[in-house]
């Protein structure tokens, strides 16, 4: 795709689009790819969806800042809504359709001022308790208010609290048919 399609694909376009940016190579384009179509069709009839290939759009990719892959872009009304990078799971998968079909922004969790701030913090405690004696313990509370900061961009977080929200929805269903 060459940067005038891409303009008049998103710019134009009666409703929200979603470009999909992966290569053939790509291990978790593949891994991503059933639930992002089974996703793609449900949003049919309200979301555009379009796939590149990055290894045949480079003009697009460095154009756009595409770093890595696979990574999604959303647009409503010709504006960048919504960008992710990395496999995501079908439940983020259906949240980021939902939001771009909507046309508002996204938050993309934290600022980098509170990221900053929050690794800042973290290791002030880690250096603080060594120099005081306590390094475990600085160590630990340091550790885990850095982990704060950076937490929403873990795959490992990632891939547990969903199963783990998984795992609750399915107790609260439960509960509720008792």
């Amino acid at each position: 795709m060459e940067i005038e399609e891409f303009d008049e694909k998103t710019r134009n376009a009666q409703r929200p689009v979603i470009l999909y940016f992966w290569a053939a190579w790509c291990t978790p384009c593949k891994f991503m790819s059933p639930g992002l179509e089974k996703t793609r069709l449900h949003f049919s009839d309200t979301v555009n969806f379009i796939k590149v290939n990055a290894d045949e759009a480079n003009e697009l990719v460095q154009h756009l800042g595409i770093f890595s892959i696979p990574t999604l872009v959303g647009y409503a009304n010709g504006d960048e809504v919504l960008r992710r990078s990395g496999v995501q799971s079908n439940a983020q998968l259906q949240d980021l359709f939902t939001a771009v079909s909507t046309g508002r922004p996204v938050s993309t969790g934290l600022s980098n001022g509170t990221r900053l701030l929050r690794l800042s913090l973290g290791l002030a405690l880690m250096v603080a308790g060594w120099l005081v004696g306590y390094w475990l313990a600085g160590l630990m509370v340091g550790g885990i208010i850095a982990f704060t900061a950076v937490y929403d961009r873990c795959p490992v977080y990632r891939a547990v609290s969903a199963r783990i929200k998984k795992l609750l929805q399915k107790e609260n269903d439960l509960a509720s048919t008792k």
